[in-house]
């Protein structure tokens, strides 16, 4: 009687064993994903840097005193294009000499 629970225990543990496969980890890390995205951000303003091609929109102007206006960002950017740039600064109250604002 002691011989057939010994087997029937050694068979248990035996087949628990043998079930237990060895997974490999499929899923990034945090600092992977985290390094992955800033590559890939680093390529993307590398290559609008080279191609000279993007806008900046401005959401305050400040003087010379450091007094800050809050101002809109779609009237007021600069915008470069390969050889042109421009350079758009208007106002939401009145329109200012070229129609801008």
């Amino acid at each position: 009687m002691n011989k057939i629970i010994i087997l029937i225990v050694l068979v248990i543990s035996a087949t628990g064993i043998w079930s237990q496969e060895v997974k490999k980890p499929t899923s990034m890390t945090r600092k992977e994903k985290k390094e992955l995205e800033l590559d890939k951000e680093y390529q993307m303003n590398k290559s609008i840097l080279d191609n000279r091609d993007f806008v900046l929109e401005a959401n305050y102007l400040q003087d010379k005193l450091g007094n800050r206006s809050f101002v809109n960002s779609v009237i007021n950017f600069i915008a470069v294009d390969s050889v042109t740039a421009i350079i758009q600064v208007g106002s939401d109250y009145h329109n200012g000499p070229k129609g801008v604002g």
